[in-house]
């Protein structure tokens, strides 16, 4: 509940405002319940995200400049989290070290190799296990920021001419425009929600917008002209 989260867990706004409009509809619990929302909602973009890019022109070109910057990033969020672990926010995390079992008891081992096998865990069924310890910066918010800077770069009608796919079906600006504000939405509702969950800090994910967003912005004005083609 609400009186021991703030136990354990730093101030944060984000929290105090969903908390606050919790209360305002009759919903005391504090959060969001279940934390595979976020889960789902950035598998969903994810997976959508990858259609488009293949059904793209440019699917070479964009596919090998988003695993460039989202290496970039991920490298950057490496470094953060090793750094210093804060205390989680998800109560889920919190409960870990409450119970019977010592299941949070892993954090206060050392990193290496243990935090490898976990990693294979979480790659291979993200839904069903829930990551603690690795507040700064949000790796959810960084792929739903991603996929939504591939959609606002390269969601245009000008750059979806193509005889390889959609041959008798000409992509209109209309139709790109329509589809970047959906993925606009789903992002900042994923953002939201990723912070209704408790899943991370309002920092945690501020700041995986902020570097997203300028990672992948700066890595394409550094880019050399290139041609039409992929």
């Amino acid at each position: 509940g609400g009186t021991d989260y703030g136990k354990y867990a730093l101030p944060d706004v984000g929290h105090d405002l969903w908390n606050w409009c919790q209360v305002k509809v009759g919903y005391a619990d504090g959060h969001v319940p279940g934390y595979r929302i976020p889960d789902v909602m950035v598998s969903s973009l994810t997976k959508a995200t990858l259609v488009f890019i293949f059904l793209h022109p440019r699917r070479t070109q964009m596919l090998r400049r988003a695993f460039v910057i989202l290496g970039i990033i991920l490298w950057m969020r490496t470094l953060t989290v090793t750094m210093t672990q804060i205390p989680d926010a998800s109560p889920t995390c919190q409960a870990q070290f409450h119970d019977p079992e010592g299941r949070g008891a892993y954090k206060r081992r050392a990193i290496v190799p243990g935090a490898f096998k976990r990693a294979w865990v979480f790659m291979t069924a993200p839904t069903s296990h829930i990551t603690c310890g690795d507040m700064i910066f949000s790796g959810h918010t960084t792929f739903l920021m991603l996929c939504a800077m591939v959609f606002n770069k390269y969601c245009r009608a000008d750059y979806m001419e193509t005889r390889i796919f959609l041959r008798n079906w000409q992509v209109t600006e209309a139709l790109c425009r329509a589809l970047r504000y959906a993925v606009y939405a789903w992002t900042a509702a994923g953002a939201a929600l990723i912070i209704g969950t408790r899943l991370h800090y309002t920092l945690d994910v501020s700041l995986a917008l902020y570097t997203t967003y300028w990672t992948f912005h700066h890595y394409h004005t550094w880019l050399p002209p290139t041609p039409d083609s992929n």
